[in-house]
Formats: C-alpha cells, sequence, structure tokens
C-alpha cells in the first residue's frame, strides 16, 4: 500500500489499533520472544486460577500497536504488523504447526456510529499469504 493511500484523519474512526495474537495451552511467551527476535507488548502463560480468579486456559504473546502506531487509519495499523510478521513467516509457520493459533484483532471505535474500518486488497493478499484471520472488535461513539 502506498502511503499516500491512508488516511491517518480518518475522519469516523475515534480509536483503533491492531494486535498480532500467538496463542496455545503450552505457550512459552519468553520462548515466541526468542525465536521471532521481537518481544511482544503483552504476554501470558496458561494456568487454571490466578490470585484475582481469572482462569486462563492458554498462553498468549501479543504485539499490539496501541500507543504505537499514531494513525486513526487501521490499514496502517495492519501494515505495521504486517511489516513485521512477513519476515518472520516461516517461525509463524513452524509455531502453528506445532499447535499454536495466530491472528490479527483489531479495535475499532467510531467516532459518530457511522463508517468503519477499511482492508485494502492488498492487505487481505498479505493476510492470506501468511494465512492469518483478521477480527475487528467495534464499538460505537458512546461505548
Amino acid at each position: 500500500m502506498r502511503p499516500s493511500e491512508y488516511d491517518d484523519e480518518y475522519p469516523a474512526c475515534a480509536r483503533t489499533y491492531a494486535s498480532w495474537r500467538i496463542n496455545s495451552p503450552d505457550l512459552d511467551p519468553e520462548a515466541v520472544s526468542k525465536s521471532l527476535d521481537i518481544e511482544g507488548t503483552t504476554a501470558h502463560v496458561s494456568y487454571p486460577v490466578s490470585n484475582t480468579g481469572v482462569v486462563r486456559r492458554s498462553g498468549m504473546w501479543i504485539l499490539s500497536t496501541k500507543d504505537t502506531v499514531d494513525s486513526y487509519d487501521l490499514r496502517r495499523h495492519i501494515d505495521w504488523l504486517l511489516d513485521s510478521i512477513e519476515p518472520r513467516k516461516f517461525i509463524l509457520t513452524e509455531l502453528v504447526e506445532a499447535g499454536a493459533r495466530s491472528d490479527i484483532s483489531c479495535y475499532w471505535q467510531s467516532r459518530w456510529g457511522s463508517g468503519g474500518p477499511i482492508l485494502s486488497p492488498a492487505q487481505m493478499a498479505r493476510l492470506v499469504r501468511l494465512n492469518l484471520s483478521v477480527w475487528i472488535d467495534a464499538y460505537g461513539p458512546d461505548d
């Protein structure tokens, strides 16, 4: 995607970010960071019940654009992640073949209740090559 195609002031958006997630019941986040040669922004191991009562059935490693990419255009966030993932495609493939799951999770909040995020055809092609699903958690202006 050419930089001129982004709209960093994307008027319909109040807030957005995207996260690359890798998870599995026996995931070791430190080992994932080491094999990918990139530190995740959030990580946890699985545990039956924490001291807060939270159950984590799966270990999780996350690389997020939150507080990193300054744009209201979700495409820029996704491209930033794809640029991070593509050089690590073979490592990601090994993790998935060993039982991990991976996807891109997006947060998107509408400024006024209409409009929505856009994915470009080029991004969709890149996602297909990486075998990554995308889900968008969308919120209205009052959420």
